[in-house]
């Protein structure tokens, strides 16, 4: 995302972070006297992550439950449940429901 250098504080170099108005933060990729260039795509975006996660059984002995929710920017949501303690498993995507009423 080009931004005009004229925006960007003083003294930024490509590989550097930069803070974003909504809390974000972004990647410096490029800068000139014309414009920084930034990447605000997540930090681990593009990379290949590999977790082995074994249930050894249901959390409290008690058989899981499935429920799901609907979020603006479902990616953030997701973060926030899989923080939650008995929440075992996460998974994000479009439900394309409808309400009935």
């Amino acid at each position: 995302i080009p931004v005009p250098a004229a925006n960007a504080p003083k003294g930024m170099q490509p590989g550097d972070r930069a803070g974003l108005s909504n809390g974000a933060t972004a990647r410096v990729m490029s800068v000139s006297d014309e414009k920084v260039v930034i990447d605000a795509n997540h930090l681990y975006a593009g990379e290949d992550l590999t977790l082995t996660v074994t249930l050894l059984e249901p959390p409290n002995g008690r058989p899981l439950q499935e429920a799901t929710f609907a979020g603006g920017c479902f990616w953030g949501v997701e973060l926030a449940y899989q923080r939650e303690p008995g929440v075992v498993r996460t998974e994000v995507g479009y439900a394309q429901g409808a309400d009935p009423s």
